[in-house]
Formats: C-alpha cells, structure tokens, sequence
C-alpha cells in the first residue's frame, strides 16, 4: 500500500503551467483552502497584478494567486500539479529538483498516455499519479477563464507495472483534495484504463479536426467524417483492450451518444486545433506515438490511427517551418 504523507491535512498546491485548465483548478482549488503557486507563462504580469479570474453562468469570480514566471523560483510544495502541454514536459527534470521534496505527491493531469513512465525516468515511481479530466474550458484574455460545463476528473497511482491494479492513498487524496474543490473526483485502480479511455475520444477527434480543418459540430454532422470518427473510435477501443485496458462493454455505444450531443452544441474546437491554429506544437509523442507504440508491443493494430498521426506529423512540421520564416521574416 502506497500511503500518502499528507493525510488529512490541507496541502500546498504548484501548478505548473497555469492555462485554461490548470488556472482552473488553480482558483477552484485556493477556493478550498489550499495554498496554490502558479507557474505562468505570457500572462504572468496580468495574474500577478489582478490575480486569475473564472467565469461560470456568467459570474465573474477572482482570487489572487501566488505567481511566477520561472519554474525554479517556485517554493516546495507538497503537490506538483502538472497541466502543461507535454510538448513543455522538457522543463520537468531540471525544473523539479528545487521542487520535489521527501514527502512531494506529483499529480500529472496532461493529454495522451505514458508520460508518467517518463516522469519515472527521474522521480521515484511511487510519487507518481497520473490523471484525466472532463473539463470545458478556454482563456478568453490574460488571466481570465470561461467555464462552459463538467469538472471530473478521474486519478489513478503509476505502477511500473502496467497490469498492476490498486486505488492507492495517494490517488485518494488528490481525488479527495478536488472534490473538495468542486469536481466531480475519483479514484481508480488502474492508470492505463483511465488515459486509454480518455484518448479514444482524443485520438480521433484532435487529429480529424486539424487534418479536415473543421470544427467538432461539422465533424459529426457530415456522414464521411462522422463514419471516420466511428471507425477510428472502435479502433483504439480495440487496442485499448488487447493492451490490458478495462473499457465497459457499452463504452463504444457511449460514445456514439456524446457524437450525437455534440451535434446540439454551439461550433467549437478541439485544443489541438487550437494550437495547430497558432502555429504551437502540437501533443502528437503524448497523445498519438505512444499509443501507436503501447499497441505495437501487444500486437494490437492501430493502422487508421497511425495513418491520422503520419498526416499530423507532416502538417506539424510545415506548419512549423511556416512559423520559423515568419519570425525570421519579423527580425530582420
């Protein structure tokens, strides 16, 4: 039994990489009493002046935060909250030694599968708990996050071994800490059934969306694109299961269902295509190669999926080449 230090005590909070989500929790969680240190990026003097802002049922709602634009300028904390994108996740080795004390819990609350196995790379395994969230969320300025709906968020300990199934203390606490803050929370046994669940909905509708240029609304509503969002849906539903995922037997019908509710959304974008949009990197080693790679070693096929991902990866890279002309256009 993996037993948490913290128990029963109200715990220090770093968030590192305070963008829609993250500064999502960051104010839910100073809400309820916990002390919370952000991590910002371009909004740091905004956050630092005038504090973050969420807006829920159109009611603004304010707290200051402790800000800092310099990962080692942070205090120890008793949890590491990590909610950058995973193309960031190179600030992590350097950036935790000031950070990661005896007793610290880190919390990884990211896109795709297995980027806690690479956290174990440099911090013990048994610090180490991996989560999803259900969250509808976007900045709309610096500082300030509109909340659309949901707040579930679904944590689970990291094992080396990937058949090791146990609901940890430590995964209890967190999911404990943000009931407390607003979320629907839980605990689970096995972390790679929770991130192989949460990528058969990102797998196909990130990936579909940049490559068809298209919003998630049009996605469902056109035959050809919505016969491809099910195909490739079955597909990682498939591997999931041959690579040891416990997945419902109605899941794929689950699915099918949220398709169909989105078709009575307002038009709106995955966050892949949002970064995809302004040129950032995209997710693709969290959220696509190491999926595509996990079912290779299990013998699970993956061809659709890794075909959207080759498509990806071509578009990433001339998207990014377009960028560095258009910076090198600008210092000249």
């Amino acid at each position: 039994m993996i037993k948490s230090p913290y128990k029963n005590t109200k715990k220090s909070y770093a968030i590192i990489g305070t963008g829609a989500i993250g500064g999502y929790c960051a104010v839910k969680l100073q809400q309820a009493g916990f002390d919370v240190h952000c991590l910002l990026g371009h909004d740091y003097l905004s956050v630092k002046e005038t504090g973050l802002t969420i807006i829920e049922n159109d009611m603004p709602v304010t707290v200051s935060v402790n800000a800092y634009n310099d990962i080692h300028n942070m205090p120890p904390c008793d949890v590491i909250l990590i909610t950058l994108k995973t193309t960031a996740n190179h600030i992590l080795k350097d950036g935790l030694k000031n950070m990661a004390g005896k007793n610290i819990i880190i919390a990884m609350l990211q896109n795709g599968i297995g980027m806690e196995a690479e956290l174990a790379e440099f911090i013990e395994p048994q610090k180490i708990v991996g989560g999803t969230c259900i969250l509808k969320v976007t900045k709309i300025s610096p500082g300030t996050i509109r909340h659309f709906g949901h707040g579930i968020t679904e944590w689970a300990q990291y094992f080396p071994d990937e058949n090791k199934r146990l609901i940890s203390e430590i995964a209890k606490e967190i999911a404990g800490d943000f009931k407390l803050a607003g979320f629907n929370s839980t605990a689970s046994p096995h972390l790679p059934t929770i991130k192989w669940k949460k990528i058969a909905s990102n797998i196909p509708i990130s990936g579909l969306s940049v490559v068809l240029n298209t919003s998630t609304k049009e996605l469902v509503e056109t035959p050809s694109s919505l016969d491809l969002l099910k195909r490739m849906t079955r597909e990682v539903i498939d591997a999931a299961k041959i690579c040891g995922a416990e997945i419902p037997d109605d899941f794929y019908e689950f699915r099918l269902g949220v398709f169909e509710s989105f078709k009575k959304m307002q038009e709106n974008y995955p966050s892949m295509k949002g970064d995809f949009d302004a040129r950032k990197p995209l997710e693709l080693h969290a959220i696509y190669e190491n999926a595509i790679n996990i079912a290779k070693k299990h013998h699970a096929p993956m061809l659709l999926s890794e075909m959207l991902y080759l498509q990806l990866c071509y578009l990433d890279a001339k998207n990014r080449a377009l960028m560095q002309k258009h910076s090198g256009e600008i210092t000249k």
